[in-house]
């Protein structure tokens, strides 16, 4: 007899005998613990599971013990994505974990591990009930008995009972890789230790990344109460992150690092406004927190954080020019770069200012996919640019606005301020990563970028800027990692024959581990470092320079100077200009009154780091460096300049007093001089003005709105048969479309049939008393526009339950077919009704009605 089945008699036994059971909590009630296990045979059942989008829909209990069944005998779920569709009570038998069990349900190190991902989809597991003080069986006692690369997401387990004795938890008894995480998930209940070590209530036995979460739970120990941990035993490594958590004051206690960002105890009885400080950081998917009446904050499952390619809304080019409006634009070209399409040869044209707040920023381009197009801010500035934890950025790096550049890329003339988050490396605020060939010009950065490390202000790797400022950045990098840059980092090392950083300024702080410069931290092959000036505060362990730090080939550094301040807690490689060598350096300069310590000591202050026979820059007073006769071989007739009312008097660069040139447009023309539309359906018109980078944003206007209507944004919506003149308005400026609006046809579209099948995929004549499959078979017309094809619920009173609403993209002629699941839990469905209709906010219909019950 196998060990579960032991555990079985011996519980019978001991409730027969009368005895006691630990209580979920001092002020309940003694309560009865089942005696057999949720994947006993006859209790688990197959769900319904989808082989094309590799989905499992879990509707019951029996079904989710179906999973565990499964870890059991050794299926990973790695593929997969179990979809919680409704609540869950798993009172009535011990619930076996989640991974972490062998087929006969004992626990320990060789047993299969959940890879998956599980989505609650807001839902919550109630009566979850394990009861094991055995040794033998004792390892990973929780909902999730072990995990390895998972995904927990938008999961809440209420009053849990867990009584267990090592590695045990409310929500993850272990977890065995650093790649898994937790989004968006709460616990409550109690766990009942029989053991006080590697035991918590989110995590019994190991770490992951943890965002969004919370514990509201309480651990007791041999009849008493332990201020206990909210993850058991903190093993990991540096990179796993526990972001935006809580956990009761009153019962649970968390030592934390610096791991653990914005987290907090909250007490009973609380009147802070803990939601607010939650929703500081962003997490790209968390949901929202919002304040209980109890004081503790909770999770609004339907208002999640979205990234702007959720709601990308497609440019169509003119001449081979994107006009971009707004950022919904921006990022549908960040969308169709990222997917392949690099845009070399043509020109992505901002033309306004553009707010990316509230929501988190793929990057345009990556590694495999670079942008190699032209992207011409024309003087326009992108703010609230974010890179989130959780993110594509955050999770590959190369993160920036622009995430990797092609050869043939040209950014220029935008301002960018933001925010960038990364766990990897090679980020700026501008642009994360470049190949050879690629070239910044007349930007200006502001923000901060936190990564693991090789970072910069305007970008982490480059091949040419030129007339660039990071104002006032802040950049930091893992304390063990290093390399950063106040303008970049490094500069592309397969092609150094051009490569160059040429009047650049750079201010604010870098804190890192070392390899940083004020301009540049490593130029490992660069040519020329020239006319830049930085006053950027400098702290790491050693090889800092205050222009760059160092070279691996011959890299010329000239005519730059610096006025900020190093801290260096070893010293060496470290100086004013430059810190390593590698470097032609010809007339750089650096205040006597920069502050330069080393070791916690003041140092004897020096242009550069390394030894060598003399310093080949050169220490000058404040007053000496507000004059120009100062700076031998500087040109301050075409580059630089001397204002005592400008930087403090210092050289500044000309560029920098330059005005950006507002173009007045001569013409305007639109995208299209006549569209036609079936009702029902919409398109969006783009005004061109002339020359490329004049004019601003257009009034919109229509002659008949109840036939076709314009958005501010030039989104056209058909209405009713007849036909429209749609104007753009700019100043002076006009240009029109016509429109023509067709009516649509009742017989556009042939329902042929409807047909079902249970949750096991097999074909039924009639609604199944439990979750099912409902497919349509539709012929579209010989002349027929798009369409939604809607499919309805009812129960036997015909009452209407719900709707799905489906959409495919079909040659007209075509025979297709679209299904939709209904979970069925409350087994109201009676009947199924199918409609085609031109779209859910008109509603026309285009085919008769067909229905099955």
């Amino acid at each position: 007899m196998n060990m579960k089945r032991w555990l079985s008699v011996l519980l019978t036994l001991c409730l027969c005998v009368g005895l006691m059971l630990p209580a979920a909590a001092a002020d309940t009630e003694d309560v009865t613990v089942p005696t057999d296990y949720w994947t006993d045979e006859g209790n688990y059942k197959e769900p319904s599971i989808n082989a094309e989008t590799r989905t499992v829909s879990i509707t019951s209990a029996a079904e989710l013990a179906w999973v565990a069944y499964r870890c059991m005998h050794g299926t990973t779920f790695a593929e997969y994505t179990i979809l919680l569709e409704n609540d869950i009570d798993l009172s009535g038998h011990l619930w076996m974990p989640i991974g972490g069990r062998d087929q006969d349900g004992n626990g320990g190190y060789n047993t299969t591990a959940f890879a998956g991902v599980f989505d609650g989809q807001g839902h919550s597991i109630t009566g979850l009930t394990i009861y094991d003080t055995s040794t033998d069986l004792s390892r990973y006692h929780a909902l999730f008995g072990s995990i390895s690369s998972a995904t927990i997401q938008n999961l809440l387990v209420v009053g849990a009972n867990i009584t267990a004795h090592v590695c045990c938890g409310i929500l993850v008894g272990n977890v065995s890789s650093d790649s898994a995480t937790l989004l968006n998930c709460g616990v409550t209940g109690t766990v009942n230790a029989q053991f006080s070590n590697n035991v918590g209530v989110l995590i019994g036995n190991g770490i992951c990344n943890v965002y969004n979460c919370f514990a509201n739970s309480r651990v007791t120990f041999e009849g008493r109460e332990l201020l206990a941990p909210v993850f058991g035993r903190l093993g990991r490594n540096n990179t796993d992150k526990i972001v935006n958590c809580w956990w009761s004051a009153d019962t649970l206690s968390q030592e934390a690092d610096n791991a653990f960002k914005n987290c907090y105890t909250i007490p009973a009885n609380n009147t802070v406004d803990y939601a607010e400080k939650l929703n500081d950081v962003m997490i790209e998917g968390a949901a929202k927190w919002v304040m209980g009446e109890d004081g503790y904050p909770t999770l609004d499952f339907n208002n999640r954080v979205q990234n702007w390619i959720d709601v990308a809304e497609p440019v169509t080019p003119v001449d081979g020019v994107y006009y971009i409006d707004k950022p919904e634009q921006l990022a549908y070209i960040a969308k169709i770069v990222n997917e392949g399409n690099t845009l070399e040869g043509q020109t992505v044209l901002l033309r306004n200012d553009l707010d990316l707040s509230g929501k988190s920023w793929t990057p345009i381009g990556r590694y495999n996919a670079p942008f190699s197009g032209e992207l011409n801010g024309n003087g326009h500035s992108v703010t609230g640019l974010t890179i989130s934890y959780n993110s594509l950025g955050y999770l590959e790096g190369y993160a920036g606005l622009v995430g990797y550049a092609g050869h043939t890329a040209y950014l220029h003339h935008l301002n960018v301020d933001g925010n960038i988050l990364s766990d990897k490396f090679n980020c700026g605020l501008l642009l994360g990563g470049s190949w050879s060939g690629s070239r910044i010009k007349r930007c200006i950065v502001t923000g901060s970028v936190t990564a693991e490390a090789s970072i910069g202000g305007v970008a982490g790797t480059a091949y040419q800027i030129s007339q660039c400022e990071a104002r006032n950045v802040v950049l930091t990098t893992n304390p063990n990692n290093g390399g950063a840059g106040g303008i970049c980092y490094n500069l592309n090392y397969y092609d150094f024959s051009d490569t160059y950083v040429s009047e650049c300024v750079s201010s604010g702080t870098i804190i890192s581990y070392c390899n940083m410069g004020g301009i540049v931290g490593a130029a490992s092959f660069s040519k020329h470092i020239e006319n830049c000036f930085s006053s950027m505060v400098l702290t790491g362990k050693s090889k800092i320079g205050g222009i760059v730090y160092g070279a691996e080939n011959s890299a010329v550094v000239e005519n730059c100077y610096y006025t900020g301040s190093i801290t260096s807690t070893e010293g060496k490689a470290s100086g004013l200009i430059a810190g390593g060598s590698h470097l032609t350096i010809t007339n750089c300069y650096w205040s006597k009154e920069c502050n330069m310590t080393i070791d916690g000591l003041p140092d004897v202050k020096r242009g550069v780091g390394t030894d060598v026979s003399e310093d080949p820059t050169t220490g000058l007073t404040l007053t000496e460096m507000r004059t120009k006769a100062s700076y031998a071989g500087w040109d301050f007739d075409t580059i630089w300049a001397i204002d005592t009312n400008k930087n403090g008097g210092l050289p500044y660069l000309r560029w920098q007093d330059d005005v950006p040139t507002v173009i007045e447009p001569t013409s305007l023309t639109l995208s299209a001089e006549t569209v036609t539309l079936a009702a029902g359906r919409s398109t969006t018109l783009t005004a061109v003005f002339s020359p490329i980078g004049a004019g601003g944003k257009p009034t919109w206007s229509s002659d008949a709105p109840d036939v076709a209507s314009v958005t501010a944004g030039g989104q056209v919506a058909a209405h009713r048969a007849g036909t429209a003149i749609i104007t753009a308005s700019y100043g002076s400026l006009q240009a029109s479309c016509s429109v023509t609006v067709t009516e649509r046809r009742s017989d556009e579209y042939t329902i042929r049939e409807i047909t079902l099948k249970d949750a096991s995929g097999k074909a039924v004549t009639g609604i199944p008393s439990d979750s099912f499959w409902a497919y349509v078979s539709v012929t579209k017309g010989a002349n027929a526009k798009d369409a939604t094809v809607l499919l309805a619920s009812y129960d036997r009173n015909g009452q209407y339950l719900g709707l799905t609403a489906l959409e495919a993209d079909v040659p007209c002629g075509t025979t297709y077919r679209l299904g939709a699941w209904f979970a069925n839990a409350d087994r109201r469905v009676a009947k199924v009704k199918a409609f085609v209709v031109d779209g859910v906010g008109t509603m026309r219909p285009l085919a008769a009605a067909a229905e099955i019950s």
